[in-house]
């Protein structure tokens, strides 16, 4: 049984066979949680995961996006996602609020506390 938080990640990658040391970095190791900044141009739209400063390895957690209805997981490459769009399609990210992230109204709750 794991007694601390670094055994835990290390039983983690050794099951699966992967390293989410990653995920665990910004999840289990700084309070602030990950945001997801949207940037439109022309027919693109770039999706860039931020999270703390200190660290630099990017984040690869996917997320769904729906563009005009039709829903698609995106995962990132190198902390982007990068997808096609053009000015009027109407994108939704994470319809269905599965991706645990800041959100504008997350400040405005701390707020009020």
């Amino acid at each position: 049984m794991a007694s601390n938080t670094q055994q835990f990640i290390d039983i983690v990658n050794h099951i699966t066979k992967k390293d989410y040391n990653w995920l665990f970095d910004v999840y289990l190791k700084q309070a602030a949680l990950p945001t997801l900044t949207i940037e439109r141009q022309n027919n693109v739209a770039n999706l860039y995961w931020s999270k703390s400063e200190k660290d630099a390895t990017p984040f690869k957690v996917p997320i769904p996006i729906s563009i005009n209805g039709q829903l698609q997981v995106y995962t990132p490459i190198e902390g982007v996602i990068t997808t096609k769009a053009k000015p009027v399609d109407h994108i939704t990210v994470d319809p269905q609020m599965k991706v645990l992230r800041q959100l504008p109204i997350t400040s405005q709750c701390q707020q009020d506390e």
